[in-house]
């Protein structure tokens, strides 16, 4: 095999084909922050529904603690 002569090996077949699929690769899209962060709707909705939940623990502890309080 002389010098000159090109041998193709699946690394270089792979690192041709990155090179010429560079100017792709740029054109890529990209994201930030705040492509991934909820719209506000859906963040006050997601507090609402917190908001509605903890409310419902509060008034199912308070109704046992009377519940208790009424059995002694």
């Amino acid at each position: 095999i002389d010098e000159d002569e090109v041998i193709e090996t699946e690394l270089t077949k792979a690192a041709r084909r990155s090179v010429e699929n560079a100017d792709q690769i740029l054109e890529a899209d990209e994201f930030t922050e705040a492509d991934f962060v909820p719209a506000p709707v859906a963040r006050e909705d997601q507090r609402n529904k917190h908001d509605k939940i903890k409310k419902a623990r509060k008034v199912e502890r308070q109704r046992k603690s009377k519940a208790k309080k009424r059995r002694k």
